[in-house]
């Protein structure tokens, strides 16, 4: 709708096949999951997946946002 927000870091956590709105956002395979490093993070900074469409990690992604967010001196 055009809303607009800001934030310090994201986590997207979705379905299966779910990621292609994500195309033009993050590096996905050919199988259309978005393609994650072992602690979830994508290939922009401060983006982060888990669910099925990355191979689970919920938890780990929810950490690895965290700490990201500490690093930038962010509460």
């Amino acid at each position: 709708n055009g809303t607009s927000i800001t934030a310090y870091a994201i986590i997207i956590a979705i379905g299966m096949g779910q990621a292609e709105f994500c195309r033009n956002l993050v590096a996905l395979n050919e199988k259309v999951d978005i393609i994650i490093n072992p602690d979830c993070s994508t290939d922009v900074d401060g983006i982060f997946a888990c669910g099925d469409v990355a191979g689970g990690k919920g938890v780990e992604a929810s950490l690895s946002a965290k700490k990201y967010l500490q690093d930038m001196g962010i509460k």
